[in-house]
């Protein structure tokens, strides 16, 4: 399932992120208020999950799995303008540690998808050539960068149309 979500984020073709991986909240959403290409933005507390099942508990080897990313307590972002469809999440401390350098990386050979360098943007669907190049970019960053780093991202943009939802309806 994780390399499938690989190879989608890599490729240069219109796509759309099917709701894979869940986001499971633990605790009430905070609404913040938000302008322009913002459609909502909220700090969200919770978990991931796949077929009901912790994502953390799907890895053989509890080491495998990345420091930082079995729990989300962020400030997170559903942007969208004409070119595409995002969701920016704000890097916590545990995420920065985890994330920052490929992410650097990723911004400075590739390109920004959006938002300053402390987020994490991931397009939920796009129709922009250029877009999904830069997208593609920040993929093949994160998968060089190292396995947890990779992990992590995909991750993050399997749950992406869950968390859009679960903002979006709250």
């Amino acid at each position: 399932m994780l390399s499938q979500i690989g190879e989608l984020l890599q490729s240069n073709t219109e796509f759309n992120l099917e709701e894979t991986i869940k986001f499971y909240p633990i605790l009430k959403i905070e609404k913040k208020s938000f302008s322009g290409s913002i459609i909502a933005k909220a700090v969200i507390r919770g978990g991931f999950k796949y077929k009901n099942i912790d994502i953390k508990d799907l890895f053989a080897i509890t080491e495998d799995f990345p420091i930082g990313i079995d729990r989300l307590d962020n400030l997170t972002e559903i942007i969208k303008d004409n070119n595409y469809e995002g969701i920016g999440i704000r890097m916590n401390d545990k995420l920065f540690s985890l994330l920052s350098e490929a992410s650097e990386i990723a911004r400075k050979n590739c390109g920004r998808i959006a938002k300053p360098s402390e987020w994490l943007v991931i397009l939920l669907s796009s129709k922009n050539l250029e877009k999904l190049k830069i997208q593609k970019c920040h993929a093949e960053t994160f998968k060089a960068h190292s396995d947890q780093a990779w992990t992590a991202y995909k991750i993050i943009a399997l749950s992406g149309p869950s968390i859009k939802n679960y903002i979006l309806s709250n």
